[in-house]
């Protein structure tokens, strides 16, 4: 990819301007392998570009789904469409969970930026989860899985309290409900993370306090839904509030 670093990153500034998610992976990404470590900013960056970008895909996908149960005379002609945005969801999955095991996890030098990317890793084997063919299927959700509980134990020497540790404790809690189909681990992971960063409130500054307080709102709808009957593969099954 042409252009310096600062190049990349102001092109990538401007495409978040203009809301063009896949152009500012595109320049993110080209940043990720110039072998330096990202920055926080950078990082942020990536995610937010990388999330986006799949977001929109995902958002499609349910709405292609709904018409598909909706239209059955018409299944086959929305299925390929369908198909056509998988392949771009792939894509994306793909080129995130390359990124990361390549260049990502491994250059980063302190606790909070490998659990981000081990859990960003298993954000993106959950997402490729929804739409893996039965064969792929296993081995995606294993790393995942994997991912999750790597990310968990790093995080457990962090405030419980801490925005890190609540995000990981989030979209794990999610992953155990929607793609292990297990709403006892979930309900359980959310139960305890809650009661134990309820606890640990007081010791956080006032910025940290807000953060934790916005983890916990989605860990409490979360909690809510599970412990309703919520599970993975209904309509509402905890995307809506599902992670951070």
């Amino acid at each position: 990819m042409s252009g310096t670093r600062d190049e990349n990153v102001f092109m990538a500034q401007l495409a978040q301007e203009a809301e063009r998610w896949d152009d500012m992976a595109h320049y993110m990404k080209g940043v990720a392998v110039m072998g330096s470590e990202l920055t926080d900013a950078e990082r942020n960056m990536l995610h937010v570009a990388v999330k986006n970008s799949a977001s929109l895909r995902r958002q499609a996908r349910r709405q292609i789904l709904g018409c598909e149960m909706q239209l059955p005379q018409d299944a086959a002609a929305i299925a390929n469409y369908r198909k056509k945005v998988d392949a771009e969801l792939q894509s994306i999955c793909k080129d995130i969970l390359a990124l990361l095991d390549s260049h990502l996890i491994g250059s980063a030098s302190s606790v909070e930026a490998k659990v981000f990317y081990i859990k960003m890793k298993g954000d993106y084997c959950r997402y490729g989860s929804e739409f893996a063919e039965a064969g792929e299927r296993a081995s995606i959700v294993a790393q995942g899985n994997s991912a999750y509980t790597d990310a968990w134990q790093e995080v457990q020497a962090l405030n419980p309290a801490d925005s890190l540790r609540l995000g990981v404790a989030l979209n794990f809690a999610v992953f155990r409900n929607e793609v292990l189909g297990d709403a006892v681990a979930a309900v359980s992971l959310a139960q305890a993370t809650i009661q134990e960063a309820k606890a640990s409130l007081d010791g956080l500054g006032p910025q940290q306090q807000d953060d934790a307080m916005q983890i916990l709102v989605l860990l409490q709808d979360n909690l809510k839904l599970w412990s309703a009957g919520g599970v993975a593969g209904q309509e509402i099954d905890g995307t809506e509030v599902e992670d951070f």
